[in-house]
């Protein structure tokens, strides 16, 4: 049920702007769109910084974003939350965009492609931002799913294991992204590899500065604009994307982790970190700068498929 915001409280945002960080409070609406499980559309940015939330509204946030809250069944969550109590910050996310689920998408048809290679049956199974660990109230969570679970469903065991995990980054920081890699290794018993990728486009993609920048006439004249596409400059270079004079797409750069789960404690362990994307660069260039190919072992999966001992994925980045 979503709550009242009668006599609430403020809650206190931290914007950067024009350089300089500021503390503004939500808005009446952008805290009602918030305890309703919405990122607010309006919003500029991508994600809202909110710190000292009062209890009971922290609750009812993370209530309205939590997958697994039966409330929230007929409109799924608009985005996801990262907690971290250290610094008693809740950072909202808005809901990923296509270019996102494109790239996790592309995950996983390239990992069952090769895992449908390898064996012929059903256990195996292919999600993409499944709901697969509850939220717990550790010093740090999120309520954020993973972009793509590869699960597994033995012989005679009623529910699907997750067994592998990949997640894409485009808005969240890589700390963020980190911490919820931590949480689900740790959360996840027969999860022990897993990849992060984090891509990053400088500048940031900011409504607001496309529209400030943006020529007078243009903006006075938006419909005729965004109809004849004869009138309007593209300029690519640099790996940017100009349109009449503003930058809509900044260089945009790529990188992915293997993270695994030490067998001693139990804890993630990243590895290293192959840089594979740069919009900056020609394909021929990118093609011979990442030599590095990532190993996906089965060894290292907790399963019992005879056939699949001592096989393992070899994903090459260059394609």
């Amino acid at each position: 049920m979503q709550q009242s915001i009668d006599s609430c409280p403020l809650v206190f945002k931290t914007e950067i702007r024009d350089g300089v960080e500021c503390r503004t409070p939500l808005s009446p609406f952008e805290l009602n769109e918030l305890l309703a499980g919405r990122f607010p559309a309006a919003y500029r940015d991508g994600s809202i910084c909110l710190e000292d939330v009062p209890s009971e509204l922290f609750r009812g946030i993370v209530d309205a974003f939590d997958p697994f809250n039966e409330t929230n069944r007929d409109e799924k969550p608009s985005g996801h939350i990262f907690f971290d109590r250290k610094f008693s910050q809740m950072s909202v996310f808005r809901a990923p965009t296509l270019v996102h689920e494109a790239a996790a998408r592309s995950i996983k048809d390239q990992i069952d492609k090769m895992i449908w290679a390898k064996v012929q049956d059903d256990k195996f199974q292919g999600f993409i931002n499944a709901a697969v660990l509850p939220l717990e109230d550790t010093a740090e969570f999120t309520t954020k799913v993973p972009d793509y679970v590869l699960g597994y469903q033995p012989e005679d065991v009623p529910e699907v294991r997750p067994l592998f995990i990949a997640e894409v980054g485009y808005s969240e920081t890589y700390q963020d992204l980190v911490k919820a890699m931590k949480s689900w290794i740790r959360g996840m018993d027969h999860v022990k590899q897993a990849l992060l990728v984090k891509f990053t486009e400088t500048p940031k993609y900011s409504t607001s500065r496309i529209l400030e920048q943006l020529p007078q006439n243009v903006v006075d004249d938006a419909k005729r604009y965004a109809a004849d596409r004869s009138l309007l400059s593209m300029d690519v270079r640099e790996g940017k994307l100009e349109i009449n004079g503003c930058s809509f797409v900044g260089r945009t750069t790529a990188f992915v982790e293997k993270w695994t789960r030490d067998a001693d404690s139990g804890k993630a362990v990243v590895g290293d970190r192959i840089h594979f994307y740069d919009s900056a660069k020609s394909i021929e260039q990118m093609v011979e700068q990442v030599s590095q190919k990532l190993v996906i072992d089965f060894a290292e999966f907790d399963i019992t498929d005879k056939e699949l001992r001592g096989e393992s994925i070899v994903v090459d980045w260059r394609d």
